[in-house]
């Protein structure tokens, strides 16, 4: 998002313009040196004055200022039908100050201030409708302090927050309506801290981050706010016991995880708590006896599994 916005300055940008000076010269006779220093065809002295860059129809597309063959002063460049497109100021070569971006029909789409060639202070993007869709603060160059994300409707989207140009803190996603989608946690750029997402407004689930993956405890919840299931995790990876339960809260199975493998016995129970099935797990399949229980404990049969098919 922040480079969009500096590339659509960078884009609309041809030269700069300030009336600084009456003389005018056309945009064919500038040449430009390896250092970037400006001059006019027929003069070895670096330009000073305007040059005017115009269509073939004779149109106006851009008004340029140069002081000492840098750009110094506001540029503009204009559309087809003579509105404003761009406003940029520039000082010693570089932008500095403020900087606008227009539509065709006279809408601001973009207002950024910049220092030395770097982007300075809050920068903003509109919508087509002139509503705003980003605010970010920029600290030469970099981003920092709060940044804002809207939708058309002027809704907030997302709330991010950013140190020397890297997320850093919380970021919160919203659902036009409102509805929180989720909640992030960042340091240097990754994920770090309970991580929550939701579903239509509700706790679906919530994990701890560590280094950018799952290092913790991560739950998942029914819509009415009861816990489905829960496991550990360690670089990314499941370990120990996921436990699963029913929407009355009732322990409903569990699958023991080895480096996110399922290894060992998986269980899966009845309402009343009995053991329903009992299988043995190897390398992520049904490896071994497969034992089946009644609702009363009862054992009722049992079967031999290889790699996830039964062989009696």
């Amino acid at each position: 998002m922040k480079k969009s916005l500096i590339t659509l300055f960078l884009i609309t940008s041809v030269l700069a313009f300030s009336e600084i000076s009456v003389k005018k010269v056309p945009y064919e006779s500038m040449i430009k040196s390896d250092d970037g220093i400006i001059f006019v065809e027929g003069d070895s002295a670096p330009y000073t004055g305007i040059i005017e860059k115009k269509s073939e129809d004779g149109r106006v597309e851009s008004t340029i200022s140069i002081k000492d063959g840098k750009l110094e002063g506001i540029e503009r460049n204009y559309f087809p039908n003579g509105k404003l497109k761009s406003e940029m100021s520039y000082k010693n070569g570089k932008l500095d100050g403020v900087s606008k971006v227009f539509s065709e029909e006279g809408v601001l789409l973009a207002e950024a201030y910049f220092t030395d060639g770097e982007p300075n202070g809050v920068s903003k993007e509109f919508y087509p409708n002139g509503k705003l869709k980003s605010e970010q603060n920029f600290s030469m160059g970099a981003l920092n302090g709060t940044a804002k994300y809207f939708f058309e409707s002027g809704k907030i989207y997302i709330i991010s927050n950013y140190k020397n140009d890297t997320l850093d803190g919380k970021l919160t996603e919203y659902q036009e309506d409102g509805k929180v989608l989720q909640e992030l946690l960042y340091e240097a750029n990754q994920l770090s801290g309970l991580i929550k997402l939701y579903r239509d407004g509700h706790l679906e689930f919530e994990t701890q981050y560590a280094n950018n993956e799952k290092n913790g405890l991560s739950k998942k919840y029914y819509p009415n706010g009861r816990l489905l299931s829960e496991v550990i995790f360690k670089d990314g990876k499941e370990i120990g016991i996921l436990k699963g339960y029913s929407e009355t809260g009732k322990l409903q199975g569990e699958i023991p995880y080895n480096n996110g493998v399922i290894e060992g016995i998986v269980k899966v129970y009845y309402e009343n708590g009995k053991v329903q099935e009992e299988s043995t797990y190897k390398n992520g399949m049904k490896n071994g006896i497969t034992k089946f229980y009644d609702e009363n404990g009862n054992f009722l049969k049992q079967a031999n599994f290889v790699d996830d098919k039964q062989v009696d």
